[in-house]
């Protein structure tokens, strides 16, 4: 089951040792937003700018952040599980595209 917005964000704060009014100040966001933040689950970044300052600040995706998982590791895992061993040589390339408009 996925993790939401909120647990996420406690455990990624949890092991920088950062508190909230610490990370209300890095991220210039005001203490009561980020309270709320982690009182309430239903309660995210109303922006995606937003969203992204914090994935940034905390080396992760915007994805891992509101569900606790990246797709692409997501799928590199079951690719990885599912993939049967052959004998020879192979190369695999991952490459991520950018699609126009999306980030």
């Amino acid at each position: 089951m996925s993790k939401n917005f909120n647990e996420n964000l406690k455990e990624l704060m949890r092991s920088k040792g950062l508190s909230a009014r610490k990370l209300a100040k890095e991220l210039n966001q005001p203490q009561r937003t980020l309270q709320d933040w982690l009182r309430n689950e239903d309660r995210i970044p109303r922006s995606a700018k937003t969203l992204r300052e914090i994935a940034k600040y905390f080396g992760v995706s915007e994805s891992y952040l509101l569900y606790g998982e990246d797709p692409l590791t997501s799928t590199l895992e079951a690719m990885t599980q599912k993939t049967k061993i052959f004998t020879g040589t192979f190369e695999i390339t991952v490459q991520k595209i950018d699609i126009k408009g999306v980030k």
